[in-house]
């Protein structure tokens, strides 16, 4: 059973000159599983009216938030998203001794819930909390698999930021005040600023601790064994000593940075070596997961958001995203043109999976691409409109020249991703 594997870092940055909180996110999910860009404006619903999320239906609220979304296809949820208020959440697959309901809220539910319907990073702790103990956990979160987890959450705004990791309906929570990096392994000890109330009392029943004195969140309620195949605490070190030896403000670029690394293994050719530690994943050699989409927000004084649609931030380039152009997104009910634009942007990082592409290439262009965003972005008004139509460009013109049948058959790749990818290939074309 491999489940979904992904990392999220926030960093706090107190003495810059707008206080900025910069947050970023890599989804990590099934090789073939698209992953879109969704826009959703705010919205007033009828008194008494439902919402369906994946699997049940809860009573919706009068006035719903503008929220952008960046989430996989089929699931109502979100991976990673902002709203209007400059609230942005991300979640990860966490595993607890804890039982799991058959159909619930899933964490990706809990993150779109949270935008639609809060304000602030500590509304959105206090809600996803509450409403764990009302609809619970649990339900299948792996594209065409079963595999439910329990789930952990970084909630951010231009103030301030919480970590949060649950196990069922328990939970505990952490303020933020430097820098934090999660992945897929729970990471709060002894110290939390806030939990369920019979958080302690659960385990030592349960004779996971013996006393109050010796309790700690990770240790008594982790799934230590299953935890340990995930690579999520590696993972969480990586980022974490990125954000360590950064001396001074964390930026934007440094974020892209983050989301980019590979671990010392595959750093030097990521496509022929994958590693489920390193950061930026690639799937390969029966690894099923890979980083399928990737969102960094920058929050202050004013709310900066850039997101890749596209996987493997390596080689993609994070093109900026807001909300007086959200058209460059797509509407909910355009699923359809959101998975093609993802599926397009797919088809040239298999084509360097399959050495019928120099994936440096692609890298540079990106690098290339992200210098001329930010002209955009300082000419003012229009940049998302124009750094989308550009990448858009250079897609279709090397799409031209991409002979999709080399992702079937020709191909250079080691034998161990050569089957592998054959067999993912086939199903994406499918």
């Amino acid at each position: 059973m491999e489940a979904d594997m992904c990392d999220t870092f926030v960093a706090i940055n107190p003495v810059s000159s707008d206080s900025t909180v910069i947050f970023g996110k890599n989804s990590d999910r099934r090789v073939n599983e698209p992953h879109i860009m969704i826009h959703a404006p705010r919205g007033d619903h009828r008194k008494d009216s439902r919402i369906k999320a994946t699997y049940i239906s809860i009573p919706q609220v009068s006035r719903t938030h503008e929220v952008l979304l960046f989430k996989p296809a089929w699931i109502w949820g979100a991976e990673m998203g902002c709203n209007e208020f400059g609230l942005c959440i991300g979640n990860e697959a966490v595993f607890s001794k804890e039982p799991l309901l058959a159909e619930a809220l899933i964490g990706m539910d809990y993150v779109r819930l949270a935008l639609e319907r809060c304000e602030s990073a500590r509304e959105a702790l206090e809600f996803i909390t509450g409403y764990m103990q009302i609809y619970g956990q649990g339900g299948n979160c792996v594209y065409r698999e079963d595999v439910s987890y329990h789930n952990a959450f970084i909630l951010a705004d231009p103030h301030e930021a919480y970590v949060l990791e649950t196990a069922g309906s328990y939970w505990a929570a952490v303020r933020v005040y430097d820098k934090y990096a999660i992945s897929n392994c729970l990471s709060i000890g002894s110290q939390f600023d806030f939990s369920h109330p019979g958080l302690v009392e659960h385990a030592i029943e349960m004779g996971w601790c013996q006393s109050k004195s010796s309790f700690d969140f990770s240790l008594c309620y982790g799934d230590l064994q299953f935890m340990a195949t995930t690579g999520g605490a590696e993972r969480k070190r990586l980022q974490e000593s990125y954000l360590l030896d950064k001396t001074g403000i964390v930026t934007v670029d440094d974020a892209k940075k983050i989301l980019r690394l590979h671990d010392k293994s595959s750093a030097q050719d990521p496509f022929s070596i994958t590693s489920k530690t390193s950061v930026c994943m690639h799937g390969g050699c029966g690894q099923k997961n890979q980083t399928t989409g990737s969102f960094i927000a920058k929050l202050g004084k004013t709310n900066d958001y850039w997101a890749t649609g596209a996987s493997l931030p390596c080689v993609s380039a994070f093109k900026p995203v807001c909300f007086e152009e959200c058209d460059v997104v797509f509407k909910e009910d355009e699923t359809g043109k959101a998975v093609d634009f993802w599926m397009r942007r797919e088809l040239l990082r298999r084509a360097a999976t399959m050495r019928v592409m120099d994936f440096n290439e692609l890298r540079n262009e990106a690098l290339w691409l992200e210098a001329r965003f930010q002209e955009f972005s300082n000419a003012g008004a229009g940049a998302s409109k124009k750094a989308f139509e550009l990448e858009e460009e250079l897609v279709a013109e090397r799409l031209k020249k991409l002979d999709k049948n080399d992702l079937l058959t020709g191909h250079d790749a080691q034998s161990g991703f050569a089957e592998f990818w054959i067999q993912a290939n086939t199903l994406l074309s499918q």
